[in-house]
């Protein structure tokens, strides 16, 4: 008797679910842009002062969807992203990416959810 029960609740909470995806699947894509553009403006604002031009490293952080509708990538594509974010043997590590995550889950959801594309960047200055 309890089976038809049972299958009512989960069609119930899966079409629940499917209700959710969309405006949830909004907000990580907002937080992850946000992520992005966070990690751009570390790069940009840690690179040395003598090397004008745009940042190859900068230009090369992006956001982007994954299979999973609630589940967004923020990567560096560059090939010494991974050195310039850990640090090497010889030169010590500027981290941009890690940061810019700490500083969004510190802020939380709630300047995405209220409407701002915006997270309030602390970047270093310059060195």
């Amino acid at each position: 008797m309890t089976a038809p029960l049972e299958a009512f609740q989960s069609r119930r909470q899966a079409q629940a679910r499917a209700g959710l995806t969309a405006p949830v699947a909004a907000v990580l894509a907002r937080l992850s842009r946000a992520v992005a553009r966070d990690a751009r403006t570390r790069v940009r604002a840690n690179r040395a002062a003598d090397r004008p031009g745009p940042s190859p490293l900068a230009a090369s952080i992006g956001a982007g969807p994954s299979r999973d509708p609630l589940a967004w990538t923020v990567a560096a594509g560059a090939a010494h992203a991974v050195f310039v974010e850990f640090g090497t043997a010889r030169q010590s590590a500027e981290p941009f990416l890690s940061p810019a995550v700490e500083q969004a889950a510190s802020q939380g959801l709630r300047p995405l959810v209220a409407g701002s594309d915006r997270l309030e960047a602390t970047p270093r200055g310059p060195r």
